[in-house]
This record gives structure tokens, C-alpha cells and sequence, in this order.
């Protein structure tokens, strides 16, 4: 029981936690890893029911996808020329025993050899792509190219379709709403 307290702890870390490569084009608020986190699982949930992949499993797997990053931060791909973390012992050290099952997914994750798991590459790029139209729509020009270069690197094509429509998108979504009485 102590295990998964202390884990639980940790984890509440991720809520705190800013998203690190967005200070290159100056923006510095919103995105904490939770936050990504939870979108990407959402995302990753639509993208498999699309894609008739599991479910449960590929929204799951991008649930845990940053976990690593209670203990080596969010290495951004400025950072990462320069410094790495032990992203595997930091999930050997810090996963409780009994969620084994965490770290088999995280691991699929990594290689990136399932459909799920490519679903949830995909879906992490998605949300940085929404998060850089948000950005952009915020006046930040230097957003576009990052919404860009991720989809630029997206696998299935209703992802890239996703993406165009988020980045096309002129509109903010409560437009059109219905009045309240």
C-alpha cells in the first residue's frame, strides 16, 4: 500500500509539471504534462475506435506515456542533443510491483511496433498540434511551423486529417452554441 501511495504522489507531480518546448517560441503557460496527458488519451481513444484498434489499451497506454517524467523531466528536442534520461529506470523505480502491466505498455510505447502504440505517437502529436493553434490563435506566428512539423510526422492518414482540420480551423469551437434561457 505504501508503494502506491508514494506513486500517487509522484504522479500528482505531472499536474505542475510545464511542458517544455513551447518557452522556444515563448510561450510558457497552459500545458502542464497531466493536462497533455489527458488529451493525448482522448485522442488516442477516438483514433483507435477509428482505426478498429484496442481502445482501453491505446487510451491507457497514452494515460501513462510521460510517466517517466516525474523523475527525468520533459525533454524537449532542443534538450534531448544535449542531455538524456534513464527513462527506463525511472519507470523501473518508480512503478509499484503490482502495476507491472504499466510498464509492459510503456515499454510498447517506446518501440512503437503495435497499432496502439502508433496510436499513441500519433495522438501526442495531435495535441501539440491543437495546442500550437491555440497558441497561434493567441497571435504566436512562430506556432504554425511547430503545428506543421508534427504533422508532418504522422502515420495514419485520419490523424493527418485531424490535423488539417485543427490547423485550418478558424472558428473557436463555442461559437454557435445555443443560448441559454
Amino acid at each position: 500500500m505504501e508503494d502506491i501511495v508514494k506513486f500517487l504522489f509522484e504522479l500528482n507531480l505531472l499536474k505542475s509539471m510545464q511542458r517544455t518546448g513551447w518557452f522556444f517560441i515563448g510561450e510558457h503557460r497552459d500545458d502542464s504534462v497531466a493536462s497533455h496527458s489527458f488529451l493525448t488519451a482522448v485522442i488516442a481513444y477516438y483514433l483507435a475506435k477509428k482505426l478498429k484498434a484496442n481502445k482501453e489499451k491505446a487510451m491507457l497506454m497514452a494515460l501513462l506515456h510521460d510517466i517517466p517524467e516525474t523523475r527525468v523531466g520533459d525533454i524537449n528536442k532542443v534538450m534531448a542533443r544535449y542531455v538524456s534520461g534513464d527513462e527506463e529506470r525511472a519507470i523501473n523505480e518508480s512503478i509499484p510491483e503490482d502495476l507491472d502491466e504499466f510498464r509492459a505498455l510503456l515499454k510498447e510505447v517506446e518501440e512503437r511496433k503495435t497499432l496502439e502504440a502508433k496510436i499513441v505517437k500519433d495522438a501526442d502529436l495531435i495535441e501539440v498540434i491543437l495546442q500550437a493553434k491555440v497558441y497561434l490563435m493567441r497571435g504566436n506566428p512562430l506556432a504554425l511551423e511547430w503545428a506543421n512539423n508534427a504533422k508532418s510526422k504522422l502515420t495514419f492518414e485520419i490523424s493527418k486529417e485531424i490535423a488539417d482540420k485543427i490547423i485550418k480551423e478558424k472558428e473557436v469551437w463555442w461559437k454557435g452554441l445555443k443560448k441559454l434561457d
